[in-house]
């Protein structure tokens, strides 16, 4: 993937067993990060930078959603695992997407049982083993920019650790009624 808001990845190499990655090298603060010190401050992020924050991730995922093979055939490809752990923002202003390490493309078989992402911040489809989409991702991306702007986390710590507490949260609309607090 080659986008001004994707991490680049130069090289996938395996040596003694150990697969790895050579990725581009972005000097900035992960949202997550960024949040933090926020918190820290007792500032909060001003929505106009959370609407850039936005646009830019969403430019970034509609080149991975949109991209093609060498043959032309759509890849299918869905990250699955945005937060904002996977969101930097280089010193610049220019936001970038990273780890497209648990994607999901449509050559893949789906495996059962196998859950890619980060509880949290999974869609629906994602936490019941469906078909993830490029939706998938905006879900995520929407979690991300309701706590950058509310200053806390959608989920708790607690109920994070607890996948069957976030199933129940997630079928009890749960976390509509919080962003609507």
């Amino acid at each position: 993937l080659n986008h001004p808001n994707i991490v680049r990845v130069y090289d996938i190499d395996n040596e003694q067993d150990t697969h790895y990655l050579v990725m581009e090298y972005v000097e900035g603060l992960t949202a997550r990060e960024m949040m933090r010190q926020s918190h820290q401050h007792s500032l909060p992020i001003p929505p106009h930078v959370i609407a850039e924050v936005g646009r830019q991730i969403c430019d970034g995922l509609h080149h991975a959603h949109s991209a093609s093979d060498t043959q032309g055939r759509p890849m299918g490809l869905v990250h699955c695992d945005v937060k904002p752990g996977n969101v930097i923002l280089n010193n610049h202003g220019a936001v970038k997407v990273l780890d497209f390490g648990v994607s999901k493309t449509v050559f893949e078989e789906q495996k059962k049982g196998v859950l890619r992402g980060t509880w949290g911040y999974m869609a629906p489809e994602q936490i019941n083993q469906g078909q993830v989409v490029p939706r998938t991702d905006l879900y995520a991306l929407a979690i991300v920019l309701y706590e950058m702007a509310a200053s806390k986390q959608m989920f708790s710590r607690k109920e994070k650790k607890d996948p069957e507490k976030i199933r129940q949260l997630m079928q009890s609309d749960e976390p509509i009624r919080r962003v609507m607090k």
